[in-house]
């Protein structure tokens, strides 16, 4: 515990930090996580918490689509107007120039996107765009509230939440 305060100091002074818990099965990587979190040198810092699961695997975007949508505030009840309202509210609200990635957001929270430039994209500039989307949102996040992002069980994530973990530290 003592040394993940000594890395979110480093957070605090406005060093980024990329940490992983890397141990046998069942030794208290979760609990430790857990207590961290909870912890009062968190206290007032954003935290964001996504978890892979072992039939995530094949879903692109599993574990940062559960985070994405604590992030919003994302009920599964809710209409896709509501859902669009509530990103878009949140996204502008934390930054205006935060406009430009809203198509992204919406394409991954499975929003229509009518942005007609969105649609003609070729799968990989639509994956580029989606990871910049993310970055920027975590980037502009962490500059206006710190921020502690936790992803657990990160040997079952997919190809795409790795490719967002590289831009993201």
């Amino acid at each position: 515990m003592d040394e993940l305060h000594q890395w979110l100091a480093e957070a605090e002074r406005g060093h980024g930090q990329a940490v992983g818990l890397v141990a046998e099965p069942g030794v208290g990587k979760s609990r430790l996580a857990w207590e961290f979190v909870r912890s009062p040198r968190t206290d007032g810092w954003e935290v964001l918490q996504a978890e892979a699961a072992s039939y995530g695997g094949a879903t692109g975007y599993l574990p940062v689509i559960g985070l994405l949508k604590k992030y919003f505030a994302i009920e599964a009840h809710e209409d896709t107007s509501e859902v669009q309202r509530k990103i878009r509210g949140k996204l502008l609200d934390l930054d205006q120039a935060l406009e430009p990635v809203l198509p992204a957001l919406f394409a991954l929270l499975d929003v229509p996107v009518d942005d007609e430039r969105w649609q003609w994209l070729e799968p990989r500039e639509r994956r580029q765009r989606t990871l910049e989307a993310i970055k920027r949102l975590v980037l502009r996040e962490s500059q206006v509230h710190p921020l502690v992002m936790l992803f657990e069980d990160l040997h079952w994530i997919d190809a795409e939440t790795q490719a967002v973990s590289a831009v993201i530290q």
